[in-house]
């Protein structure tokens, strides 16, 4: 696989988690708000609403794995998944 096409599909496997948390909140407040609100609305119209609310979910998402996906995997990483010689070494420099 070219590193290019590599690096498309680690950042689609990376986000897919957190789009598919925050896409059913999102689209289903907006999207039922607004065609509740406006019954009436061109064809054009509405493609350009889902069309942003689509963008608007990639965009919480991309924040959501960074500004948290990010750090808690990091954080259990580091205190669940350690060796059996990092966890003596911790433990031995708490003293429990």
């Amino acid at each position: 696989m070219f590193p290019a096409n590599l690096k498309k599909c680690s950042f689609l496997g990376n986000i897919s988690y957190p789009l598919y948390i925050v896409h059913y909140p999102i689209v289903f407040t907006l999207l039922g708000a607004w065609k509740t609100n406006n019954p009436d609305i061109s064809l054009s119209t509405t493609i350009f609403v889902n069309v942003a609310t689509f963008l608007f979910c990639l965009a919480v998402a991309y924040a959501t794995l960074k500004l948290y996906d990010g750090p808690v995997r990091k954080w259990l990483k580091q205190h669940w998944f350690m060796s059996k010689r990092e966890y003596k070494q911790t433990t031995a420099k708490l003293k429990i």
